[in-house]
């Protein structure tokens, strides 16, 4: 029964820590205070699942059943290390909701949306979804279009945003501060995957 335990666990953390780390950038946006505290028991059930898979290893290490719980939680721990899932989430959404982000610029264009004084839109509900804290931020809308999605609005480090621009890399770093270390990848036409450092 305890080599089941140990595999329940484990299974249990791997799912806990890839739900985790794919909606990471909106709770971190969205519950700071609290964002940290969502590892700590992810974190414990770690560890009891470790413990639990080490004795069944311990006591019989010829089945293949008592070395699945330490492969799953060796496999946990390269996942959350070395996926990148800001970026996979990133692409996906740009195909799921690309026709979504159109609107919204043709809106702002149009000025059907209106930025406040810095630039930035507050989305409506149903565009909400579009940007990790509900915001897109427009650096130029006149013959050339530059309007950002956050997909991460750092608190103390970089930025990474989903941005649009209609004159492509060299605009978007027209419109970037002197200091910052900008990255900037093309995920498609006039879409770029923008990685501001500080």
């Amino acid at each position: 029964m305890r080599k089941r335990i140990a595999l329940i666990l484990a299974i249990i953390v791997f799912i806990l820590s890839f739900i985790l780390n794919w909606y990471s950038d909106h709770l971190f946006s969205t519950i700071f205070i609290f964002y940290f505290a969502l590892y700590v028991p992810i974190i414990m059930l770690f560890i009891i699942s470790f413990v639990f898979a080490i004795i069944d290893l311990v006591k019989n290490y010829k089945t293949i059943i008592d070395w699945i719980a330490i492969a799953i939680l060796i496999f946990t721990i390269t996942i959350i290390m070395f996926f990148p899932f800001r970026k996979v989430k990133t692409n996906i959404e740009l195909t799921l909701f690309e026709r979504k982000r159109l609107e919204v610029i043709e809106l702002i264009k149009n000025e059907k949306l209106y930025t406040d004084s810095l630039g930035n839109v507050s989305l409506p509900k149903k565009y909400k979804m579009l940007s990790s804290d509900g915001e897109a931020y427009v650096y130029q809308k006149d013959k050339d279009t530059v309007v950002s999605f956050w997909v991460f609005r750092g608190r103390f480090s970089s930025n990474v945003e989903l941005i649009y621009s209609t004159g492509g890399e060299e605009l978007i770093k027209k419109h970037s501060y002197e200091d910052d270390k900008v990255r900037i990848k093309k995920l498609k036409e006039n879409w770029y995957y923008v990685v501001t450092e500080y």
